[in-house]
């Protein structure tokens, strides 16, 4: 008598050490050409030096916060920050803010949620009252020194994985290099007997 049941889905294992190693060497290629690429002045921005933030920071790799210093000669009419990769493009409005102890500043607080994998250029647009377009990279911040603690300056996205970092890009132009949890990744979870 023959047993007719149903064969269980074959698992695939994790891939072997060589096919790893070769899909990390892939990946760390691509953001090097990525980073180089991003730091390469494009058209009009090629005569614009870089603006120095007062403040740039990430957390858990799903916000960005900036602050500029505002303009001297008033402040522009339209500002915001443009987070782009190839076509794809993000804009958010950098806000005047006024303080009665220190200089008006810039300020936006980006999203980065579904950032694919890759490197992402920070840049600044402006827009004068005469209709006059600027746009213009940052620098990193520089970087403070280590902590005395066991923490990391920069923490994965607890709900996707993906690891956001500002980076410097050969140019000295602050890029955002998106990281995405590894396909195959899996957590081993130990049983207690």
């Amino acid at each position: 008598m023959h047993r007719i049941g149903f064969l269980s889905p074959h698992r695939p294992g994790p891939p072997p050490p060589l096919v790893r190693r070769l899909r990390a060497t892939t990946r760390s290629t691509r953001f090097r050409f990525e980073r180089a690429a991003a730091g390469r002045a494009r058209g009009a921005v090629r005569a614009e030096p870089l603006l120095t933030p007062v403040h740039l920071s990430l957390r858990d790799s799903r916000t960005l916060n900036v602050a500029l210093a505002a303009p001297d000669a008033g402040s522009p009419d339209r500002a915001r920050l443009l987070i782009s990769r190839g076509a794809r493009r993000r804009a958010f409005p950098l806000v005047l803010e006024r303080h009665a102890a220190g200089p008006a500043l810039l300020t936006a607080t980006a999203t980065l949620r579904d950032l694919r994998d890759g490197v992402w250029r920070l840049t600044v647009e402006t827009r004068d009252a005469e209709g006059r377009v600027r746009r213009r990279g940052l620098t990193p911040a520089e970087e403070p020194a280590p902590p005395a603690t066991p923490t990391l300056p920069y923490a994965p996205d607890p709900l996707s994985g993906t690891l956001v970092r500002i980076v410097r890009s050969r140019g000295g132009r602050a890029v955002l290099q998106a990281t995405g949890r590894r396909k195959g990744r899996r957590r081993r979870c130990r049983r207690r007997h």
